[in-house]
């Protein structure tokens, strides 16, 4: 339901209703600015509704979501928060904005209690989340399987075969894991072609609020796989997976959900991997797709790729051994 507010800038599609807890997604990404920015008094009330710059904003995950709560974890080094904060950030109904009352900051901790309500924003105002999903995509030009490099709630990006021009309808069948899959209408928006691999822009088209919880609560375990992070010192063996030269990398970053190691030559974003790595005395071994790949910036890293790979899930106690001694790998490196 659209709300009576003034101000003419406002978009007809966001809308308002009570704030609840089970509203919003733990884990989730989020972005936190002054409400002054937006012309947002501390009641919430919008005085106008102005563009936000996210380049100003303080990027940091939503940790913690109760009834008399809301914390946030900043990501930067810590700076004070002001007193009355907007933050943007996921939601069970799409991406929302709202303001709270910082009640305290301790470090990269900021609390606030909870707002009275959240404004709703369109699904392509959504953060995306750089994970590779099983992805089935129908189109006039054929029908093939593939895994997406980044996923949001209003679409995704995945290697196409050959190009596909904007406008083109497809379908899309989405896995989200443990056998489950939803299929939804979708629009190719754009396409780009790099080094031989062709990346589809695809703009999900209306979708049930069934499916939309599904895949919000997707995209929301994802971003919390990808927490916490660690610079670690590993060594990572990757190969294709169908079978090719085994090659040695050392790893700089690792989460529960994802790895980035240096590498001699640059690898294709899609291709899939498979990865080895022994971290606290345990051996793990994943499958994986590379999101992402770029020069390396570091010391001595002329000629060198960084590597992101998007590791693929694994059983609950799996999960829970690997993601513990990812924990421990921080710990020792930041105590």
């Amino acid at each position: 339901m659209t709300s009576s507010q003034t101000g003419p800038e406002v978009p007809a599609l966001e809308r308002r209703f009570p704030w609840a807890p089970r509203h919003l997604v733990e884990g989730t990404d989020a972005l936190l600015w002054p409400a002054s920015a937006a012309g947002l008094d501390a009641s919430g009330a919008p005085a106008a509704h102005t563009a936000i710059d996210p380049g100003e904003a303080w990027p940091a995950v939503l940790s913690w979501v109760r009834s008399r709560v809301v914390r946030f974890e900043l990501l930067p080094p810590p700076r004070p928060v002001p007193e009355v904060v907007l933050a943007s950030t996921m939601a069970v109904e799409g991406p929302v904005r709202f303001v709270a009352r910082r009640a305290y900051q301790v470090g990269r901790t900021v609390a606030c209690d909870p707002p009275e309500e959240l404004l709703v924003a369109e699904r392509r105002d959504l953060f995306r989340l750089a994970v590779a999903a099983p992805v089935t995509i129908g189109s006039p030009a054929g029908r093939w399987a593939t895994y997406c490099v980044d996923l949001s709630l209003g679409g995704l990006r995945v290697p196409v075969p050959s190009p596909l021009a904007a406008g083109t309808e497809v379908g899309v069948t989405l896995g989200l894991g443990r056998g489950e899959a939803v299929a939804i209408g979708a629009v190719v928006r754009h396409c780009e072609g790099a080094g031989g691999i062709v990346l589809a822009g695809v703009e999900f088209q209306a979708m049930s609020p069934r499916t939309e919880q599904r895949l919000c609560y997707f995209v929301g375990s994802h971003q919390r796989r990808l927490l916490p992070r660690a610079q670690v010192g590993a060594v990572v063996d990757y190969w294709p997976e169908g079978g090719g030269r085994h090659r040695e990398a050392p790893a700089r970053e690792l989460s529960p959900g994802d790895v980035a190691f240096v590498v001699r030559e640059a690898r294709p974003v899609g291709e899939r991997l498979g990865l080895h790595l022994r971290l606290n005395r345990h051996d793990y071994d994943f499958g994986a797709t590379v999101v992402s790949c770029g020069p390396a910036l570091g010391p001595g890293d002329a000629d060198h790729y960084l590597v992101r790979a998007s590791l693929d899930e694994m059983s609950e106690e799996a999960q829970g051994r690997f993601r513990r001694a990812v924990r421990e790998a921080a710990i020792e490196r930041y105590g």
